[in-house]
């Protein structure tokens, strides 16, 4: 595999785009609000702390799907992780917040054994690629910066403190990894049925390319009434709005138009703290009668 090649640094979603080293929206926040606990949850994988934080607060099967194969690569390295190293250890190797992670290869050679041969492989080479330079690796565009960022132990649940990271390896340890490589428009080809659909901030991704007028149709014929199949009964498909940003699925009149529709019962939840320090983020939960 030629990595330069594989790895695209288009800032677009796509096969081969750049990998998030942590989630960028309040994971602990909002499944403390859904109230996962013994449900089955379909996810997007992005950094893969959306699977790790369904598990950690209860979810009884967390399947991953994402266009971007990188994600896979990075959630199975990151899982191998976890059940290898100690909190401490895990947080120098991936950082805390801003730029600081090392991904120190020394640290990488402890869990490298136990990671898929194909996830092997990918992290080989890139560590060759940067000389097994773990500090530019992370700083390179094979990475989503995260400069200005919250401290990723107020973010997501499993790193809040070392108590619960050792939950999570304990939970990881007898969990079985789902996760898909594919698109939004191809879930219907999962065959299992889901109490909560978890899309992230895919919506913005969905719709970039759309003409205006055609975004929150689109999004709502080709996207939500071809997932709502995918929903047991009672379930809810949600997604995540940071605020002030202004992404058309960010903005409160597509959310409305949605409503209207009457397809979906709409309510949105607000976060006290969002993402961005100052900011107060929503999730926005479709369910149907």
């Amino acid at each position: 595999m030629n990595t330069k090649k594989n790895i695209t640094l288009n800032r677009k979603m796509g096969i081969n785009s750049p990998m998030y080293i942590y989630a960028t929206e309040m994971t602990s926040k909002y499944y403390t609000k859904l109230n996962i606990c013994g449900k089955n949850v379909l996810s997007i994988i992005g950094s893969g702390d959306q699977i790790i934080d369904a598990y950690f607060y209860g979810a009884k099967k967390v399947v991953g799907f994402d266009v971007n194969k990188n994600a896979l690569y990075f959630t199975k390295l990151k899982i191998e992780a976890i059940k290898k190293l100690d909190y401490k250890t895990f947080l120098k190797f991936f950082g805390t917040g801003k730029v600081d992670a090392e991904m120190d290869f020394e640290v990488y050679l402890k869990f490298r054994d136990k990671l898929e041969r194909d996830v092997k492989d990918f992290f080989d080479k890139l560590y060759k690629l940067y000389k097994c330079d773990g500090k530019k690796l992370s700083l390179s565009k094979i990475f989503r910066q995260r400069d200005g960022y919250r401290d990723i132990r107020f973010v997501v649940g499993y790193l809040k403190n070392n108590k619960n990271y050792n939950k999570i390896k304990k939970i990881l340890s007898r969990k079985k990894l789902s996760l898909k490589n594919v698109t939004l428009k191809n879930i219907v080809k999962i065959k299992e049925k889901f109490d909560f659909i978890n899309l992230s901030n895919s919506p913005n991704y969905y719709v970039d390319n759309l003409k205006m007028v055609k975004k929150v149709k689109f999004f709502h014929k080709e996207i939500l009434l071809v997932l709502s199949k995918k929903l047991e009964k009672g379930g809810v498909i949600f997604f995540y709005n940071y605020d002030k940003i202004s992404s058309i699925m960010n903005q409160k009149k597509s959310i409305d138009d949605i409503e209207k529709k009457g397809s979906f019962n709409v309510s949105r939840f607000i976060l006290k703290k969002g993402f961005n320090k100052g900011r107060k983020d929503k999730i926005i939960i479709l369910s149907r009668d």
